[in-house]
């Protein structure tokens, strides 16, 4: 029977973070890690939107059993045809038809994807206004290999979470260590300081999972702020407020952008010192530094 296990203590924080936001989000991306992690990562997702427990997801509640054993009526996943097929079109169209329905015996109806790297630019752009603006009982999580699969406007759309080796090993400790060199980043960022940048970088840890961990946090408050707060899935509210303040949306995409080339960097094995540098000169360029 399959389980509802997500891969990594980690990732389970995280989406217990996502689940106290003021919002928990409707559209994800699982990227990363095997197939079989992004399905079970997947799995966790649509049982903790549809668990009855208290604790969600409990793993005991009748919802979570029929996840448990795909089974569950409001638990919709969109297979390829094979390993060269693409997401057919028929089946987006689907998607975007049934949502308008509310669910038939869970809190909402959950898609899951997982081949998103198979969507065509067609499926892509055909599904960006339900991932703009979806329905309240409708969810969505893409599962894909590389990110860079998904096309920008889709991405910005998506709570994105990574089943790299720096998210699936990292500590609370290394989690706490990130979010202060995160704090002291936006510092720097915000008072124009090239200088502390690069020191905050580098207190974020002397290897490139540590660096992937505070790029990865550093995208979410980025995000937040692009977002002006409405959703607040990095924890840091306080942080993103400041950066919405300092920066204009452009500005903000920018940085995102150069969050996003050190979590890409450290997937690819990328020299540390290298990646630290090159970190440090985009964030201070997207800034105006």
């Amino acid at each position: 029977m399959p389980s509802i296990n997500p891969v990594g203590a980690s990732v389970a924080a995280v989406l217990q973070n996502a689940a106290n936001a003021r919002r928990f989000p409707h559209c994800f991306l699982v990227s990363g890690g095997s197939d079989a992690s992004r399905r079970e990562t997947a799995r966790y997702i649509a049982a903790m939107i549809e668990c009855t427990g208290e604790r969600r997801p409990c793993g005991k509640c009748r919802d979570c059993r029929k996840i448990s054993e795909n089974v569950h009526p409001d638990l919709t996943v969109v297979e390829t045809g094979g390993k060269s097929a693409t997401v057919r079109l028929e089946d987006v169209r689907a998607i975007r038809e049934t949502s308008a329905l509310p669910p038939g015996e869970g809190r909402a109806r959950v898609y899951v994807i997982p081949e998103a790297d198979r969507l065509r630019v067609e499926g892509q752009n055909a599904l960006l206004k339900i991932t703009e603006e979806p329905p309240e009982f409708v969810y969505i999580v893409f599962c894909a290999e590389s990110r860079s699969a998904l096309l920008p406007t889709m991405l910005s759309r998506l709570y994105q979470i990574e089943l790299g080796a720096a998210q699936a090993d990292a500590s609370g400790k290394a989690l706490r260590k990130a979010g202060d060199a995160c704090r002291a980043a936006v510092d720097a960022l915000c008072s124009a300081d090239a200088y502390a940048l690069a020191a905050a970088i580098r207190a974020a840890g002397k290897d490139r999972n540590d660096i992937s961990l505070f790029a990865g946090q550093l995208r979410l408050i980025l995000r937040d702020a692009m977002m002006r707060g409405a959703d607040g899935f990095s924890g840091q509210p306080e942080q993103a407020e400041r950066l919405a303040e300092r920066f204009s949306f452009e500005r903000l995409a920018g940085l995102m952008g150069a969050a996003e080339y050190a979590v890409e960097a450290a997937a690819r094995n990328a020299n540390v010192n290298l990646m630290v540098s090159m970190l440090a000169m985009k964030l201070s360029d997207a800034a105006g530094i």
